[in-house]
């Protein structure tokens, strides 16, 4: 799921990516072209008082940034929930979050599925 919120700074925007923590890992770690130029391995974290996985970024506005995420290193995860998903020429599918939809919480308890579809 992605969580999208203004940022104190003019052009950019936090998003939290986030995934249940009913996910069966250890680890759990988001990838993606985040600078534009080379993909970033960033791990995501889990609390006592936010047991999903998760990790927060601040990303320039009007952007479409590619991601996904790699359970315990070696299995890739799509985010049902991602703002677009595109292939790549070898055939990878990539999850994409929009930084030009502004800000959109999402709450999938209470959204229907179809809306998510």
């Amino acid at each position: 799921m992605l969580e999208k919120r203004p940022c104190g700074d003019a052009g950019k925007i936090l998003v939290t990516f986030r995934i249940s923590h009913g996910i069966w890992a250890d680890k759990v770690a988001l990838v993606g072209d985040f600078d534009g130029q080379t993909q970033k391995v960033l791990s995501l974290l889990q609390s006592v008082a936010d047991p999903n996985w998760h990790t927060t970024l601040e990303l320039d506005v009007g952007r479409r940034y590619r991601y996904r995420y790699v359970l315990d290193g070696c299995g890739w995860f799509t985010d049902n929930h991602a703002d677009d998903c595109i292939t790549d020429p070898t055939g990878q599918e990539y999850c994409v979050v929009d930084t030009s939809l502004g800000c959109v919480w999402l709450d999938v308890v209470s959204t229907p599925s179809a809306v998510l579809a």
